[in-house]
């Protein structure tokens, strides 16, 4: 899959599939943190999300490592960016049922000088549909607050980029 270092590795009797990741040096750019699979004969045994890990300090429902198992790394999912008044200002993968509440929280939250009533998402439009669209990239401005507040969560796309705006802006 997507490792920095493909192989075959020899591991003590004790390793896991989190701790497996230093024998390899981790995924690579391309690879997901969201999704390390453990194969064994075939079968995929289970999967970890490494971010519960890397955000929370929780460690997550690990797997021992057994003879001939494979650590495989698919590549990335969807990819947003998030800066601004945001804790975390960073680039983001987000599982296919994640929004922008998940980003949120992925992202450390909210700064206090966040403006609640705008923020604006940029997106790329895919090429399939640029031409019924008649446009390349759009911007759409958000309601942080009323999206936060609401049940359906705001969808977000591959190569979104979300900027929450400061209050102190609009002195």
């Amino acid at each position: 899959g997507e490792v920095a270092q493909p192989g075959a590795y020899s591991v003590s009797p004790s390793t896991l599939l989190s701790s497996s990741l230093y024998y390899f040096r981790g995924p690579t750019t391309r690879g997901s943190l969201r999704d390390i699979r453990l194969l064994r004969k075939g079968k995929l045994i289970g999967s970890i999300d490494f971010y519960d890990y890397l955000l929370s300090g929780n460690t997550p429902d690990d797997l021992r490592l057994q003879l001939d198992d494979i650590v495989f790394i698919p590549p990335r999912g969807k990819t947003v960016t998030i800066h601004g008044e945001i804790n975390r200002r960073g680039i983001y993968e987000l599982k296919e049922s994640e929004g922008l509440t998940d980003l949120l929280q992925i992202s450390g939250g909210v700064m206090i000088s966040a403006y609640m009533n705008r923020a604006q998402i940029s997106r790329i439009v895919p090429v399939d549909d640029r031409s019924e669209l008649g446009m390349d990239r759009m911007v759409i401005d958000i309601n942080l607050e009323a999206a936060m507040a609401d049940n359906k969560d705001t969808e977000l796309h591959e190569g979104d980029v979300l900027e929450i705006f400061s209050i102190e802006d609009l002195e």
